[in-house]
């Protein structure tokens, strides 16, 4: 797989030298081939191919919808005054994952607003808040009649991590989950 000719003549009437031709195959394999078998074999066909990788397909980032996200939470995503370095740029790392029921986050603070609309749909049976506990009472919260949030930092600590996305209100919380995708986070 290389040229013919091994030289050129430039505009300027300067020998120059062609390097080895070099050919770019796409390989389309039928879709129940996993694909990183099909790369491995074509790895060991070296040196007639030089390079063989996968080329994945992805899906642009998107911003949430909630109507808090872009004024109040520019931490989380570049802003035009601090480009890509300000926040942790949570749009592309929810391109990977939005949060899992299965796991759970303890906020040791000053309460949460157990009937918050961003927990879920504003009851507590609809709440994604589970158990708790008084410390100053040494007892169980009672879920039919939980402690408010006296100072209302518990709840936003509570909501930066466990705030529904994507569902027109509040905040977007880092592993919340996604009102779009039905996916409680």
């Amino acid at each position: 797989m290389t040229t013919k000719d091994t030289v050129s003549i430039s505009r300027m009437g300067e020998r120059i030298k062609i390097p080895e031709f070099w050919s770019v195959l796409l390989v389309k394999i039928p879709y129940e081939l996993p694909e990183r078998t099909v790369c491995d074999s074509l790895k060991k066909l070296f040196p007639a191919i030089q390079l063989a990788h996968l080329n994945y397909a992805v899906h642009a980032h998107s911003y949430p919808n909630d109507s808090l996200y872009a004024a109040s939470q520019p931490n989380l995503h570049p802003t035009p005054t601090y480009g890509d370095t300000a926040g942790i740029n949570m749009p592309l790392a929810w391109t990977l994952e939005t949060g899992k029921p299965f796991i759970k986050v303890g906020i040791l603070d000053s309460g949460i607003d157990w009937y918050h609309e961003d927990f879920g749909n504003g009851t507590f049976e609809g709440s994604k808040i589970e158990g708790g506990y008084n410390y100053e009472k040494q007892e169980p919260l009672n879920p039919v009649d939980p402690l408010p949030d006296d100072f209302g930092h518990g709840t936003s600590c509570a909501g930066i991590a466990g705030a529904l996305s994507n569902n027109q209100k509040g905040i977007a919380g880092i592993a919340g989950g996604d009102a779009s995708l039905n996916n409680p986070g």
